[in-house]
């Protein structure tokens, strides 16, 4: 099965979501970037600091899946190296959090989820294969599929096709 998976937040959201630096300064060892801070007015925004010093802000946004709609799920880039390889493409991993603003909010049963854009797996299916042959194995590993992803921001994509993902 490939699941159908929407996308939407508003262009606000989407500009928020936009990593302050996303460059080889902050490998590991070097510098930090200073924290972004909020423009006067904005409300300050949780971020996630990457191994590369990538911070990549939580935005608000609105997932639809399997028929159903979360309105309010937190939403961020994730990734070093793929972030870094996809930095210019509409197509990158992401981090969904479904609970961040609903406890209750749940797909499937799961709280989160991590759509992975494949960019170093040109077949599209090698992280699952492995994943299947890991648990088939008795070795835990985190449960796969795909996914078809549009994304929406008004004035910017409209159910735009991102692309599939693991």
């Amino acid at each position: 099965k490939v699941w159908q998976i929407h996308l939407e937040l508003t262009a606000a959201e989407y500009q928020a979501m936009q990593p302050a630096s996303a460059g080889f300064p902050g490998f590991p060892g070097g510098p930090m970037p200073p924290k972004v801070e909020p423009k006067p007015g904005e409300p300050k925004r949780e971020t996630h600091r990457s191994a590369f010093n990538t911070e990549f802000p939580w935005a608000v946004a609105a997932l639809t899946a399997d028929g159903k709609t979360v309105k309010k799920v937190g939403l961020r880039y994730k990734g070093n190296s793929t972030y870094l390889s996809t930095a210019r493409n509409l197509k990158r991993s992401f981090k969904i959090d479904l609970d961040r603003h609903d406890e209750a909010a749940r797909f499937h049963g799961l709280k989160s989820l991590n759509l992975h854009c494949g960019v170093m797996d040109a077949p599209k299916v090698r992280e699952a294969l492995a994943y299947s042959i890991y648990r088939a194995a008795g070795v835990p590993a985190p449960r796969t599929a795909f996914a078809e992803v549009t994304l929406t921001v008004p004035g910017k994509y409209d159910k735009e096709f991102v692309g599939v993902y693991t």
